[in-house]
């Protein structure tokens, strides 16, 4: 991937914050006119949703007297002003919704983002079946969920459900560096990294491996994150974050794959849908952020939920040229 450093993300004179809110915005709009007329007419429907305060803390009924967010309010009212000036029709709109009540075990899963909201299967998905159950069982249960893989803010473990034959095992969120590989295309690198941080890191090295902190703040190391690959450089390297949905998709796709390149290939063969659950005490968002978002919907797994928050160091894989 070629390295490209300048201030802007688009061209070398433009402030990169206001870059990113023009890539952001360009990619919501996009979602939302591709959603909104889709060719099968049970699919054009296009929902955006809103985590409320404490809603762990809440009943069903509670949670839906809470107000909607002005935030978001407005957000969404823009949106659907810029869908309705392109073309779209009154009814052609985006709207807003609640993120469900967390729980430990609350699952997110990869096409049912095409049901409508009424649904019940849509934010409940079923409960896996077969050995998919058994990992969803072993991931949620706190005596053995803390040797499973990380724990801590933003830990989204994936799985496959409903596979022809064969598992894959769990997959947790994992930090990898970006490679820098003509192979990849372009990537831009700011020109001045934070000083006290590794740029695309969250938190200060220091939170991230240090062996010797207070059990209370555990780094992401310490929390049960895998680092894949070299330390990074400072200055140097991207690091990011692929979660667990994103890899069950990658699986899901590489299995079917090879199904269908194999000699002796099943037919039908289902290669699973993926799934992801919200594990440990600090990741309570049953919802996709928005660059996970457009990944699910790009390979035909719309998510059950999506919001408008940051995607913090977000990533897909990247797997080898060959």
């Amino acid at each position: 991937m070629s390295l490209v450093k300048q201030q802007g993300i688009l061209s070398p004179g433009t402030q990169y914050a206001k870059d990113a809110d023009v890539i952001m915005t360009a990619a919501v709009l996009g979602w939302a006119w591709s959603r909104l007329t889709n060719a099968d007419v049970n699919k054009r429907h296009a929902r955006v949703d809103f985590e409320v305060k404490d809603s762990h803390k809440m009943t069903q009924q509670q949670l839906e007297e809470q107000p909607l967010d002005a935030t978001h309010t407005s957000a969404i009212q823009k949106l659907n002003q810029l869908l309705r000036a392109a073309g779209l029709q009154a009814d052609q709109k985006v709207e807003l919704g609640k993120t469900p009540i967390w729980t430990t075990g609350g699952r997110i899963t990869g096409g049912s983002g095409d049901k409508n909201a009424t649904d019940p299967n849509r934010y409940n998905p079923p409960l896996p079946d077969g050995y998919a159950a058994k990992l969803f069982l072993m991931a949620t249960n706190a005596a053995t969920a803390d040797r499973l893989g990380y724990q801590g803010r933003g830990a989204y473990t994936g799985f496959i459900d409903g596979r022809t034959d064969g598992q894959t095992g769990l997959m947790s969120t994992f930090r990898h560096n970006v490679p820098f590989d003509i192979t990849y295309g372009r990537r831009w690198h700011p020109p001045e990294p934070p000083a006290d941080r590794v740029w695309g890191m969250i938190g200060s090295e220091a939170m991230q491996d240090h062996e010797d902190r207070d059990p209370e703040k555990q780094g992401l190391k310490q929390q049960g994150m895998h680092f894949e690959g070299p330390a990074p450089q400072r200055g140097h390297d991207i690091c990011a974050y692929t979660h667990g949905m994103i890899q069950a998709i990658y699986d899901v796709h590489f299995q079917k794959l090879a199904n269908d390149l194999s000699p002796t290939k099943k037919t039908p063969y289902n290669p699973g849908t993926p799934y992801e659950i919200a594990v440990g005490k600090d990741t309570t968002k049953l919802a996709s952020c928005f660059p996970c978002s457009i990944f699910m919907e790009a390979t035909g797994h719309p998510a059950s939920s999506t919001h408008l928050g940051r995607g913090e160091s977000w990533s897909p894989l990247y797997p080898p040229p060959n």
